[in-house]
C-alpha cells in the first residue's frame, strides 16, 4: 500500500516537474554547487553541462561558484554562500525573473531588442531591479536585509519594496466576496459567493514597481542600496573607482585572498578600466526628511559580505576632477577580489556594524573610539536600523557639511550687520584731542569661499557700510561721502574638524582726520583713504549640537603705510574678534547671528601736524550661508 501512495505521488508531480521548460546550462564551477529542481523532494550536485529549468533553485557553499549561461545569452555568476531561485526566464525577447535570496550575484544581461522594455529582472526581499542589457553586481543579506547594487555598464533600474512583496504576493490570485439575495418559503436568504480574479503577470507587476515615481536608475560605475528602516532606495552615488575596477575584474566572484592589500588612494598616475558617470545626487550626500530621500557620501565602498556601503570619512580629501570624496582612515580592498578589508583590530558585523576583532588590552581604548567613529560615519542607527526606530532618530536630518567638506563645495555668506564706531585722535597740536561717534551706522558685506581640492581655500570678499559722523559739523570738521567699502582676498588653511587659519589681504577704507593750512588758517577734515591690511586669525567651532553650532573668530592685523595728498597713514597694529550661534537648516542652508569687535591703531600726519589714531567698531551680525 505504501508504495502504491509513492508511485501515485510521483505519477501526480511528473506533469509539474516536466511541464517546466530547460533555460540555460551550467557552464563553470567551483566547489560545492546543489540545485533543488522542481518537483523535486531533495537537492542534488550540480555538474557541467547540466540543463536548469524554471523554479530551479541553486545553493552555493563556502568558496563556491557557478556560473549559468542562459539561451537567450545572458550570463549569471552566483558567488559563495549564495542562493537563487530561477523563477522564470523566457526564450527570444521576453523577460526573465531571478528571486536572489542570499549572497552575491554578478548579471551580465544581452541587450533586449525591444525598445524601453526590460529583459531582465532580479528581485529581493527589500529591491526590485529591472535589465534592459547590462553588467552589475547585487549583493543581498538577508540578516540585515541590505540590497546593494553596482552597476559597470549599462543602467539598471532599482527600487524598495517591502518584506511582504514576495514573489508569490506578487502573482496572488485577487479573491472578492460577492453577496446575492435569493427567496426561499418567502424568506429571503443571502447567499455569499467567492468570485477569483485572474493571476497578475509578474513581468507587468515588477514593471508596475519599477516606473513608481520611487524608483531610481543606477549608472554605470554608481552604487544604489535598499536599507529596512528607510522607504526609498538610496539615491545612486559614486563607488570608489579603486574598488569598482577591482570589482568589474573579478567576475567570478572570488573570495578575500592573500594578496596585498590595496589602498584607496587615488594616485595621478592611476588609470581606470571603467568610467563613472556623473551622479545628480551631490557629493556629499543628504537625508531629506520629508520625502525620505536619502543618498550617502560618494566616492565609498561595499563590504560584500554584509551588503553595508561605508562613506568616507569626515577626513577625507575631494577630488576635484572626480567629483567624488577620496576614502582616508576606514579600511582597504583586497588587491584582487575587491573585498572590504577593516581597519586592523576591527570587522564589520551585519547587525553590529563595527566590532573589536580582539580584546587586545593596550589597544582596546582606542580601538573602541575608532569604532564608534566608524559606526557614525555608516550611520549604524539608520543604516542597520528598523523602520521604527529610525523615525525616532534625528542622525540622518542633520547631516549638515562639516568643516573639511566646506573646503570641497562654494560657499556664499550674506552678512548684514550694524556698526558702532568709535573715533578718536590724540596729540593733535592744531585742533587738539578729537572723539567721534557712530552708534546707528548700517552695512553688509558678501564673501565667497571657493571650492578647492586641498586643504587651502580662496577667499574673496566685498564690503560696504555708511559710516558719517554726525557730530563732525558740531565740530566744525569737513565731512565727505560716508560709504565706506572693502575688498579682501585671501585663503582659509584646514587644520582639523573645528580649527581653521585665516589669512586675508584687504583694502579697506577708513575716515582719518587731516589738518591742511591755507592763508594762516586750518582747514580740518574727515578724509577717506584706503588702507592696506594684512589678517591672520582663527576660526573656531566651539560647539557642534545636532543642527546647531556656536563658532568664533579672533584675528591680528598690520595695517601697512599709506599717504593720501599731503595726509600719511604710518604702520600699525590692531585685533579683533566675532561670536556667533547658528543653525542649519539642511545641508545647503545656515543662518547666524552674532556680534564683532575691531580694535586698531596708528600715527596720522602730514608736513604741519601729528596725531595719534585710535579706533573700535562693532556691532551685531545677521549671517545667512549658502554651501554648493
Amino acid at each position: 500500500m505504501k508504495s502504491i501512495s509513492i508511485m501515485l505521488l510521483t505519477l501526480s508531480t511528473m506533469p509539474l516537474v516536466y511541464a517546466r521548460p530547460t533555460v540555460g546550462t551550467v557552464k563553470k564551477l567551483r566547489g560545492k554547487v546543489t540545485q533543488l529542481a522542481p518537483g523535486a523532494w531533495t537537492a542534488r550536485k550540480i555538474k557541467l553541462g547540466d540543463r536548469l529549468k524554471e523554479d530551479t533553485s541553486i545553493v552555493t557553499g563556502k568558496s563556491s561558484f557557478v556560473k549559468v549561461v542562459f539561451d537567450d545569452g545572458s550570463q549569471l555568476n552566483l558567488g559563495p554562500r549564495g542562493k537563487m531561485v530561477i523563477v522564470k526566464v523566457k526564450r527570444s525577447s521576453k523577460a526573465g525573473v531571478i528571486a536572489l535570496l542570499k549572497g552575491k550575484m554578478r548579471t551580465t544581461v544581452k541587450k533586449n531588442q525591444r525598445k524601453n522594455k526590460n529583459k531582465f529582472y532580479i528581485k529581493t526581499r527589500t529591491a526590485a531591479m529591472g535589465v534592459r542589457g547590462t553588467d552589475f553586481q547585487t549583493i543581498y543579506n538577508p540578516d540585515n536585509k541590505i540590497t546593494s547594487l553596482v552597476t559597470f555598464k549599462g543602467e539598471v533600474a532599482m527600487v524598495k519594496v517591502n518584506e511582504s512583496e514576495s514573489l508569490a504576493e506578487l502573482t496572488k490570485k485577487t479573491i472578492h466576496y460577492k453577496k446575492r439575495v435569493i427567496r426561499r418559503n418567502a424568506k429571503e436568504i443571502e447567499v455569499e459567493r467567492t468570485v477569483y480574479k485572474k493571476k497578475p503577470n509578474l513581468t507587468n507587476k515588477l514593471d508596475q514597481l519599477l516606473e513608481s515615481k520611487d524608483s531610481v536608475l543606477v549608472k554605470p560605475g554608481q552604487y544604489s542600496g535598499a536599507v529596512d528602516a528607510l522607504g526609498k532606495t538610496s539615491k545612486p552615488v559614486k563607488l570608489s573607482p579603486v574598488q569598482l575596477d577591482t570589482l568589474y575584474k573579478n567576475s567570478e566572484l572570488k573570495e578575500k585572498s592573500r594578496h596585498k592589500k590595496k589602498s584607496l588612494t587615488i594616485k595621478k598616475d592611476m588609470r581606470f578600466v571603467l568610467k563613472q558617470a556623473e551622479q545628480e545626487a551631490p557629493p556629499e550626500g543628504f537625508f531629506n526628511k520629508k520625502t525620505g530621500d536619502y543618498a550617502p557620501k560618494s566616492g565609498g565602498v561595499i563590504d560584500l559580505n554584509t551588503g553595508i556601503y561605508i562613506p568616507p570619512s569626515a577626513e577625507s580629501n575631494f577630488d576635484e576632477k572626480k567629483k567624488i570624496y577620496i576614502p582616508k582612515n576606514i579600511g582597504q580592498i583586497d588587491n584582487e577580489t575587491g573585498q572590504y578589508i577593516a581597519p586592523k583590530g576591527l570587522k564589520l558585523d551585519s547587525k553590529k556594524g563595527f566590532v573589536l576583532k580582539s580584546e587586545k588590552k593596550g589597544k582596546k581604548k582606542v580601538l573602541l573610539a575608532l569604532s564608534n567613529k566608524l559606526n557614525n560615519n555608516i550611520a549604524k542607527d539608520v543604516v542597520l536600523a528598523s523602520k521604527k526606530s529610525v523615525l525616532r532618530n534625528e542622525n540622518l536630518s542633520i547631516k549638515v557639511a562639516n568643516n573639511k567638506e566646506k573646503y570641497a563645495r562654494d560657499s556664499i555668506s550674506y552678512v548684514a550687520q550694524s556698526v558702532e564706531h568709535n573715533y578718536n585722535t590724540t596729540g593733535d597740536q592744531l585742533s587738539g584731542d578729537r572723539q567721534f561717534k557712530k552708534s546707528n551706522a548700517l552695512g553688509f558685506k558678501i564673501d565667497w569661499n571657493i571650492a578647492s581640492n586641498s586643504k587651502w581655500q580662496p577667499i574673496v570678499g566685498l564690503g560696504v557700510k555708511n559710516v558719517k559722523f554726525d557730530d563732525a559739523e558740531s565740530q566744525n570738521i569737513g565731512h565727505g561721502s560716508g560709504t565706506l567699502t572693502t575688498l579682501n582676498v585671501g585663503a582659509r588653511f584646514y587644520y582639523n574638524q573645528r580649527l581653521n587659519f585665516k589669512s586675508l589681504l584687504s583694502m579697506e577704507q577708513e575716515h582719518v582726520m587731516n589738518h591742511v593750512l591755507l592763508n594762516n588758517s586750518v582747514n580740518s577734515e574727515l578724509t577717506k583713504v584706503n588702507i592696506p591690511k594684512l589678517k591672520l586669525g582663527l576660526e573656531f567651532i566651539l560647539i557642534k549640537a545636532g543642527r546647531f553650532f556656536v563658532d568664533t573668530e579672533l584675528y591680528g592685523f598690520y595695517t601697512a603705510s599709506k599717504k593720501s595728498g599731503e595726509l600719511k597713514v604710518d604702520p600699525g597694529l590692531g585685533y579683533g574678534w566675532k561670536l556667533g550661534i547658528g543653525y542649519w537648516f539642511n545641508s545647503n542652508y545656515s543662518l547666524s547671528l552674532g556680534i564683532r569687535q575691531q580694535v586698531e591703531d596708528h600715527d596720522i600726519g602730514n608736513s604741519s601736524f601729528r596725531a595719534k589714531d585710535h579706533r573700535e567698531e562693532g556691532g551685531a551680525l545677521l549671517s545667512l550661508n549658502y554651501l554648493f
